[in-house]
């Protein structure tokens, strides 16, 4: 990935911010806040598989580039 790219779970946090905006959480009953806790968390596990496949497509398509180059 380059360095500009946007991480899924920062890409996650600007396009769902009431997700992880925390302060009304407080009036919802407690199985619901632990719910909510437990979504959030999958959700970044998730981010954090999806950037780890991201960075591999991209040092495999490298590879590929290069011995592209280098049989031509």
């Amino acid at each position: 990935m380059s360095g500009i790219e946007k991480t899924r779970e920062e890409w996650l946090k600007e396009q769902y911010p009431a997700l992880f905006d925390t302060t009304r959480e407080a009036k919802l009953p407690v199985w619901a806040q632990f719910k909510l806790d437990d979504l959030r968390e999958l959700l970044l596990a998730e981010a954090a598989d999806n950037d780890g496949l991201r960075a591999d497509i991209e040092r495999q398509s490298e590879t590929i580039d290069h011995l592209r180059r280098g049989s031509a």
